[in-house]
This record gives C-alpha cells, structure tokens and sequence, in this order.
C-alpha cells in the first residue's frame, strides 16, 4: 500500500516519467540502466522539493479549550 500526504504523490509521477524518457533516450546498449537512473533522479527529487515543502513556516494558532498554541505545519511525504 502506498500512502502519501501533501506533494508527495509526486514522487511516484516523476519515478514514473523519468523511467519512460530514460527507456526511450538511452540507447539499446545501455536501456537496463533506465530502472536505476530513475531511482537515483526521484531520489533527488525528493529530497530538494521536500526539503523545499517541509520547510515552510507553520502558522501558530490557540486552542480555545485548553488555550495553549498548536502549530500546524505542511507535510508533503510519501510511504
């Protein structure tokens, strides 16, 4: 099962499109290449815009039953 919150969906579309391009531009020799390289490329996908998505700031708001501050933050991930 897969479960994501946010962007993180995203992830499994660039696997994906990464693998088609890769299949089609590499050539016959070097095509079993394709699987690794789109793993490497989601990789780092992930990591710059989830690094760039989780960092934004959350906004601080007051519980009116117990009135202390909650903060709710963004979060874009995937499992």
């Amino acid at each position: 099962m897969i479960v994501w919150s946010g962007k993180g969906f995203l992830s499994i579309i660039v696997l994906i499109a990464s693998f088609i391009l890769l299949v089609k531009v590499l050539s016959k020799e070097h095509s079993d290449h394709a699987f690794i390289l789109s793993f490497f490329i989601t990789g780092a996908f992930s990591w710059f815009m989830g690094k760039k998505w989780n960092e934004e700031e959350g906004k601080t708001m007051i519980d009116k039953a117990s009135g202390e501050e909650v903060v709710i933050k963004p979060n874009h991930s995937l499992f």
